[in-house]
């Protein structure tokens, strides 16, 4: 039962993602398994890039206080060979709240090539070892949505929108 809740819930938010006509092509596809390396925890992950002017605006208008004691948030830096020196763009994490856990950049070099992430800023939520959910973020408003599926509850409201 709570793997057809959570089948639906994943069905829907895929849904909204092609109703609103974004296509999200980086990341495994949503109901497939995590990879290892992903796979430990509940967690929503995000990715950013210190050159991406766009990731430092989303983490600038991150809240100070987090999402949800549910699961945790990690932030991972994706880097390429260029960004192995400091980037011009400055240090993405250095603003990031405090309810984000900043991932050691060779795991997360190792989770971004995981997931296949290559652009930024997306967040990925992996739960009971599957994505659930993934999206580019132009706001805080996108982690939300993204993030979702992690809170307790939401199998209880994917059943109850049947």
């Amino acid at each position: 039962m709570a793997v057809a809740s959570l089948w639906r819930e994943v069905s829907l938010l895929e849904e909204r993602l092609r109703i609103s006509g974004v296509r999200v092509v980086d990341g495994p596809e949503i109901g497939t398994l995590a990879p290892a390396v992903a796979r430990a925890r509940d967690a929503l992950y995000l990715f950013l890039s210190d050159d991406c002017p766009a990731c430092h605006e989303v983490v600038a208008s991150l809240p100070v206080e987090g999402l949800s004691s549910e699961f945790t948030t990690l932030g991972v830096r994706v880097r390429d060979d260029l960004d192995l020196e400091e980037s011009p763009g400055g240090d993405v994490f250095v603003a990031l709240p405090p309810w984000i856990e900043a991932v050691p950049d060779e795991l997360g070099d190792r989770i971004a090539a995981a997931l296949r992430v290559r652009a930024t800023p997306l967040a990925v939520a992996v739960r009971r070892g599957l994505i659930v959910a993934k999206g580019y973020l132009r706001g805080p408003e996108d982690l939300l949505e993204v993030a979702r599926p992690l809170r307790a509850g939401a199998e209880v409201e994917a059943s109850a929108a049947r």
